[in-house]
């Protein structure tokens, strides 16, 4: 044996001396009032908001049915047995040759990694113990499991083990496992069903089949190859519940607890920050303290609540949701919504579990923030063009292209070529570093330009998307999200946090700002409108196509929106939890029914708290300019060319823009537009044999930009809002012979107003 090797063993047997030293006799004994425990899980422990004010409470009584070991089929106890302690009638309690095994594991690594608890020393931790991996409790663990086994049988252990173990979706015991996941009692379980329930344990928030189905089954089908090689079934058994195909009871689903979705985060938090499990806050009667708003969680959970703020279902399948609120200043979460109907904590929570793809809303934070932090300003221009990058051709939302725009224009309005191109310029590398930072945990195969527009491999949840753009409200700053600020045991002693929340800062204070300045214009005027509630707010809008052709309109696969004020940042998302071609959004995008939902809760934020403005820090300066040339803006710039922008101090422009000509000559044209409802505007006119026509719109701001081209002599643009006026013209371009284009002179412009055809909005 090593030196080193020695020095551990002997570091070991001194603890376990020490130990029996310490402990004597008592450590071997329970007394009839700890016995009880095994039985009496009824106590409960309470949960305050950031005020102190009472929440709710966490009690095992809610989901725990007792049921006798002899009412279960012999395989079910097998099953457990097989894949969780295959010498449990062997052994006195603790697994000397898994001991061994994990010892010499845990030397090479220097640390606790591998464990060989059995099913007795579980039953012990989960009762008496806590989650934490340390020696000195492994050694008690051990200590209380013989003495356990000194005074039940085998049975009776294993039948308290069924009975108090947790199988996810808030299921404590197999009988509830049983009724929440198979709709049936346990005594009714198929051999399938029950190798399903017995890999649960091991880590239920990811085997739970409502949660992760395939890693469930998996799983499933090692615990029947671990029966086979215990003796327990046939190979052709094995073989046979392989096959079987196991049904979710369609009512597995959450009920019953108002703050559902907060329980879910604290009782996370709490294992893995403090080292309290979920059995310990069933049953230890602790008052956890929590950053949560209860105003904004009641009414976050009232809005969601309202099928109006919701498109209408294919089928009686929810389009569901999800949403995060994050406090910009500390970190701390404000509210948790983890989906439509969810009543019932320890299901598949949707503001922390769902990871989804975030589209677009993903481009402030992995193009322009990095960009800014280079020395790019909103006011550079950049061509929004066809481009192609090997076999990567990306195009934007509405098909169009828009010549040489601004930073801030296509940040605004969404245009995704020329974020693709930022990406491009700065480097993959940069890009992926900066989102990184800003809390993401992205892998090897996120390194390439599709993550320029949110394509990642492992999605992103709504509490990552506010927590990281509640950096740009906190001047560049990150705070680790996290929802409980203490916990107190029922003697009155703090329990202290073994992690500490993280505080660094990812981008300048400038960045956070032309960022900011940029996304209040996204809801002032680019795709965030339907968010705009009046008052202070930045946010950006993303949407993911489905992977499919779709008749109509294009089919969505995930919505997303994430604003924010100096005082919250929230992220919305939408969609459903399998997409396919029966179910997906039709016609919706992030700048839809999640921007309603968004512009409801933050708009009530500032009812309840009040606002403040972003203010601008004083190496900044705002200058009104010509968009089209960058310059300040002279006398006779359009007002629709003139916009306000920030520069850093010594950068903004000298130059005042030269006159702008007037508007060219045009010619007539048979140019009409009507208002077709599910096509949007349909432009018609006769077009010239040997001619392709680019087709204008010129919005409400003067602003204008080519929708598409045409030489069929119809075109319609189906992005258009509701109540604006736009006005339309045809650019002429005559092919010639020799392959060039001649640009004749422009149509002139016909003129259109949308009608409004907005859902009602119930608050």
């Amino acid at each position: 044996m090593s030196k080193v090797l020695g020095k551990k063993f002997s570091l070991l047997t001194l603890l376990i001396l020490f130990s029996l030293f310490i402990n004597g006799c008592a450590s071997f004994t329970l007394s009839a009032k700890d016995f009880d425990k095994l039985y009496n899980l009824q106590q409960s422990s309470a949960i305050y908001d950031k005020n102190g004010r009472f929440l709710t409470q966490i009690s095992g009584s809610e989901r725990r049915t007792y049921v006798k070991i002899d009412e279960l089929p012999p395989y079910v106890p097998q099953a457990f047995v097989a894949i969780e302690d295959a010498r449990f009638y062997q052994h006195f309690g603790i697994d000397i040759v898994g001991i061994l095994r994990a010892f010499v594991v845990n030397i090479l690594k220097q640390d606790l990694a591998q464990g060989a608890s059995t099913i007795t020393q579980q039953l012990v931790r989960n009762v008496y113990l806590t989650q934490e991996k340390t020696f000195a409790r492994k050694i008690k663990e051990a200590l209380l499991a013989i003495q356990l086994e000194r005074v039940y049988t085998k049975k009776e252990i294993l039948e308290m083990y069924l009975n108090v173990i947790y199988f996810g979706n808030g299921n404590y015991g197999i009988e509830e496992a049983a009724q929440n996941y198979f709709g049936k009692p346990a005594s009714k379980l198929t051999l399938g069903e029950a190798a399903m329930l017995a890999g649960i344990p091991r880590r239920p928030n990811y085997y739970a089949p409502t949660i992760n189905y395939d890693a469930a089954v998996s799983r499933k089908n090692l615990v029947l190859d671990k029966m086979v090689e215990q003796g327990y079934i046939t190979q052709e058994e094995a073989e046979k519940a392989k096959r079987e195909e196991i049904k979710i009871n369609p009512k597995a689903q959450n009920q019953g607890n108002q703050y559902a979705a907060v329980i879910d985060k604290i009782l996370q938090e709490s294992e893995e920050d403090f080292g309290l499990s979920r059995e310990q806050l069933n049953t230890g009667g602790y008052k956890i303290y929590t950053t949560i708003d209860r105003e904004i969680q009641r009414y976050a959970e009232k809005v969601f609540a309202n099928a109006q703020n919701f498109p209408p279902n294919t089928d009686e399948i929810l389009v569901q949701g999800a949403a995060a609120g994050v406090d910009p200043e500390t970190g701390g979460i404000v509210f948790l919504i983890g989906g439509r109907n969810y009543g019932r904590f320890g299901g598949f929570n949707r503001s922390f579990m769902m990871y989804r793809q975030p589209g677009s809303a993903f481009k402030p934070i992995v193009d322009y923030a990095p960009a800014f932090e280079k020395g790019y300003l909103p006011s550079d221009f950049i061509v929004d063009e066809p481009v192609v990058f090997g076999d990567y051709k990306p195009k934007n939302f509405d098909g169009a292209y828009h010549g040489r725009v601004t930073l801030r224009k296509a940040l605004v309005e969404s245009l995704n070529v020329p974020a693709v191109k930022l990406l491009n310029e700065i480097g993959v590398d940069t890009g992926y570093e900066y989102a990184q930072r800003f809390g993401f945990e992205l892998t090897a195969k996120d390194k390439n330009l599709s993550l320029a527009l949110g394509g990642l491999e492992r999605g992103a949840s709504p509490l990552q998307m506010a927590a990281a753009y509640a950096v740009f409200a906190n001047g560049g700053i990150y705070r680790t999200p996290h929802i409980i600020t203490k916990i107190i045991d029922k003697d009155g002693n703090e329990i202290p946090r073994k992690n500490a929340l993280e505080e660094k800062r990812v981008i300048s204070e400038e960045t956070a700002y032309l960022i900011t300045d940029v996304l209040v214009d996204t809801v002032k005027k680019g795709t965030a409108r339907r968010a705009n509630f009046g008052g202070v707010l930045a946010a950006k809008t993303g949407t993911t196509e489905v992977p499919f052709k779709t008749p109509g309109q294009k089919g969505t696969k995930d919505a997303w929106i994430v604003g924010y004020t100096p005082d919250i940042s929230v992220a919305v998302w939408m969609g459903y939890d399998k997409t396919d071609r029966f179910h997906y959004l039709r016609g919706v995008t992030g700048g839809s029914y999640p921007a309603v939902i968004l512009r409801k809760i933050v708009s009530y934020f500032v009812q309840l708290h009040g606002e403040k403005p972003f203010t601008i820090p004083g190496n900044l300066v705002r200058v009104s300019i010509d968009e089209k040339t960058g310059l300040i803006a002279g006398p006779l710039t359009p007002s629709g060319q003139v916009v306000d922008e920030v520069f850093p101090k010594g950068k903004e422009p000298k130059s005042i823009s030269p006159e702008t000509p007037p508007n060219p000559a045009t010619q007539n044209s048979n140019l009409t537009a009507v208002y077709v409802e599910g096509k949007g505007v349909v432009l018609s006119w006769q077009p010239k044999p040997g001619y392709t026509y680019q087709i204008y719109r010129i919005n409400e701001d003067s602003s204008t930009f080519m929708v598409g081209e045409s030489s069929t002599g119809s075109f319609a643009d189906t992005q258009v809002t509701p109540g604006s006026h736009y006005q339309y013209y045809l650019l002429p371009i005559q092919k010639r012979k020799d392959g060039g284009m001649k640009m004749e002179l422009p149509t002139s412009p016909v003129a259109i107003d949308i009608p409004v055809s907005i859902t009602s909005e119930v608050y």
